[in-house]
């Protein structure tokens, strides 16, 4: 079994921050959040997805992991709690790893979802999902019967 993962049986050190989960190592840390509306540059388009903006030396610390692909993250608020008493989460993708140190950048959404205030503290942990098995979808129009071919 090769566990030097391509680098001639060199492992690189387990930063402090990670937690041993198994056969990988999982990617958690505490950032400050903040919404796309207040990101540098014209992202506004990413305020309507599933995806963050995180420090591109998050980049680095997770290349370093055995860490499954694609990238997917839980977002979880550990101050704030859901009526059934659980903490607030939601899952996402990273867009780019173009934030400042210390920040991530969240669609709004994700910010009400998740109760945070510009400059609140969210923990970001990789996770690897299981596939989905089914989809069921709802049109919220009737436009959708004008749909010439509905399987295109």
């Amino acid at each position: 079994m090769d566990i030097g993962g391509g680098f001639g049986g060199f492992m690189p050190p387990r930063p402090l921050h990670a937690r041993y989960t198994g056969r990988q190592r999982q990617f958690t840390k505490f950032y400050s959040a903040y919404p796309i509306a207040a990101y540098q540059g014209n992202k506004m388009d990413a305020n309507y997805g599933g995806k963050i903006f995180m420090p591109p030396s998050a980049l680095d610390e997770i290349s370093q992991l055995e860490v499954v692909y694609p990238l997917l993250f839980k977002l979880q608020n550990d101050e704030e709690e859901s009526s059934s008493g659980t903490k607030l989460r939601t899952h996402c993708g990273v867009l780019e790893f173009t934030a400042e140190e210390g920040r991530v950048y969240l669609p709004q959404w994700m910010m009400d979802t998740l109760r945070l205030s510009p400059g609140s503290a969210v923990e970001v942990i990789n996770v690897a999902l299981l596939h989905g098995s089914l989809v069921k979808l709802q049109p919220q129009s009737v436009d959708f019967l004008d749909i010439s071919d509905h399987r295109a």
